[in-house]
């Protein structure tokens, strides 16, 4: 797996979401929903979905099939 500065950058609203996404994952111990970074946010749950595709495809996000809908984080590998 490429190292995040081997990865595209973030805008800033991208980078706070990620932020705020695996600080929800390490307090919580489980990623959050849509919804739940949409209320965070205050936008709507549809620019909170295409805002973690392009954190996808940037490859700072990784999403399993799971209840809910359910964001993961991914996990470095140390090298």
């Amino acid at each position: 797996m490429a190292a995040l500065t081997d990865r595209p950058p973030l805008t800033r609203r991208q980078a706070e979401i990620y932020a705020w996404v695996v600080r929800h994952h390490e307090e919580r111990g489980y990623a959050p929903t849509y919804r739940a970074i949409a209320t965070a946010f205050q936008i709507q749950v549809n620019a909170a979905a295409e805002t973690v595709r392009r954190l996808v495809r940037k490859g700072y996000l990784e999403i399993r099939k799971a209840p809910r809908g359910v964001i993961y984080v991914r996990q470095e590998v140390a090298a």
